[in-house]
Formats: C-alpha cells, structure tokens, sequence
C-alpha cells in the first residue's frame, strides 16, 4: 500500500499543484496522502483518499477527497482527481446517468471524472448496464474508454479494438465486417514506435503525436449487430460523428473505392450523403467493440 501512496503523491503533485505567482509552490502546496480501501489494491482499483495540506495556503486549507486510478499490480497510478473535483460532485448532485455527466460541462464531463461520479456513487448499476465493472461503455467515445483501460485488468472486459476496417458486406444472416487490428499510440510510446520502425530518427517526436503499429497482418471478420449504426466523422459546418446504416455505409465505401481508382475526380471531392460530407472518404481508422464475438460499436478514428 505504501507504493500506492507514493504513486498518488507523485501523480497529484505532478499534475494538480499548480503554480500561481504568489504561491510559488501552488494552489495547495505538498500534501500528505491517506487512502481508504477494502480489496487488495491492483491494476484496476479506484481508491478513496485524502490529502492534507503540509502548508497553510488561502485555498483548499483543509483535508479534501481524491479519486485514485491504479493502472498496475506494481500500484502505479495514472489518474489522479484534482483539488475541486469532490465539490464539483457536490453542486452536481446524485442520481446521474452517463448521458448526463458527458453532456456537462467541466470536471465531470471527461471519461475519467464520470468513472469518479460512479465511484462517489457506490458504483451504480444505473451507470454500469452490463455489471462488468466497466461504466459508461455506452456512451462516451470508444476512443476514450479504450485508452483509458489500456493495460489494466478492465481491458478485456471493454473488448474494444483499433484497427483498418478493409470490407464490410451484407449477407444471408446480415451484416458482417473485416478488421486488421492496430495499435493507436501516442505520447512516448509512438515516439519510440515511431523511431523503431524507422520513420523518425532517434530524439524526433511522432507527427501529430499519434503512430499507428500493425504487427500482425492477420484480418478477423464479425458480425455485425442488428441495431448498429456506425458512427462516421461528417462535415456539415464542422467535423462532427454521423450515424449510418450498415447499408449506407456500405455504398459510401463502394463510392470511396471507385473514386480512389480513378485518382479521385472531381465528382469524388469530399463523398457526401444527405447534406454531409465524409472527412477522410473512408481512409480512415476505426475502433470497434464486441459483444459475444458480435459487433456492437463502430465508431471512426479522427486522423489530422
């Protein structure tokens, strides 16, 4: 336990005592951390604790709640809730769903404050639908879940995937696509991804900090749901997700593969449908999330 003190010191320090010039060591000053917890603590956990100021500051003078996230078995911790999190949770009120929280605005309205909101809340099933220990699931973008979760005990309960969607058909039964998984990295790990396989040299960064690695070439075919409606990024006014049919979606690829063989003419600039254009005609990524082996989300990767 006493390393995951020290990961939540560390991460809170790091990322919540900010500077303000005439508080040279921040809004809050060093803490000293306390936390609560029932199970023993491991990748996955969200742990209650308290931080007391070590320091008189005009702000947050007394001891106030943290939300911890612990991501490994070592009690390493990547999500940390920030000095005002636990009043925001108080002027939000209880009983929310997941729709709500993601429609506000503020601390609750990220993936990690809705996680939080849950954890506050005794962990309600109202938020968590399959009871699987994974919130949300349904509602905020797969991206956001996937990364989130990533290397933690709840990754295979997401079932959520990245990768190249090379064909989607219709047949007998339905709807069925073809996927070659990926990784989507970013940060450190594209970087050195990046460098690895010769893109960038050694002490470059990533373009657009993001690298997508395909090390296995293997293509892995599922149904699709029978409700589904494909989320793809449209452009109206701006970028925003459009929902699809399966067999609309279908026609838009069709569209996107003839225009690239005839090195897109001008009829082909920006594929349309009903009042919107597609960004990316269909180059771009996808995310996915199965449900007994049956695809239940599809939802486009924004590549700048």
């Amino acid at each position: 336990m006493a390393s995951v003190i020290s990961s939540v010191e560390a991460e809170y320090q790091a990322r919540w005592d900010y500077y303000q010039p005439d508080k040279p060591r921040g809004a809050v000053g060093p803490v000293e951390i306390e936390c609560h917890h029932e199970d023993d603590v491991g990748s996955g956990a969200l742990l209650l604790c308290e931080a007391t100021p070590l320091v008189e500051r005009e702000y947050y003078p007394d001891p106030f709640p943290i939300v911890a996230f612990v991501t490994g078995d070592d009690g390493s911790v990547v999500h940390v809730t920030d000095p005002g999190f636990e009043a925001a949770y108080r002027e939000t009120g209880s009983g929310l769903f997941c729709r709500d929280l993601i429609a506000s605005d503020g601390r609750l309205s990220s993936y990690f404050g809705a996680m939080a909101y849950w954890f506050l809340e005794g962990r309600p099933d109202r938020m968590d639908a399959d009871l699987d220990g994974v919130p949300c699931a349904t509602v905020f973008p797969l991206s956001d879940i996937a990364n989130f979760w990533h290397g933690t005990s709840g990754e295979a309960e997401t079932d959520i995937h990245f990768g190249t969607v090379t064909d989607v058909s219709a047949g007998g039964s339905g709807f069925e696509l073809t996927i070659d998984y990926a990784r989507f990295l970013g940060g450190l790990e594209a970087d050195l991804a990046a460098q690895a396989a010769g893109d960038i040299q050694p002490g470059e960064g990533a373009p657009n900090d993001y690298f997508i690695l395909n090390e296995n070439p293997r293509l892995r075919t599922f149904p699709l749901a029978a409700d589904i409606y494909p989320l793809l990024i449209g452009y109206r006014e701006t970028l925003e997700p459009i929902s699809v049919s399966p067999s609309d979606w279908i026609e838009l690829l069709a569209e996107a593969e003839r225009c690239e063989e005839a090195d897109w003419p001008e009829d082909c600039a920006g594929l349309s449908n009903e009042g919107w254009s597609w960004y990316g005609s269909g180059q771009l990524p996808y995310w996915i999330q199965l449900d007994d082996g049956i695809v239940v989300r599809v939802e486009e990767q924004y590549l700048p």
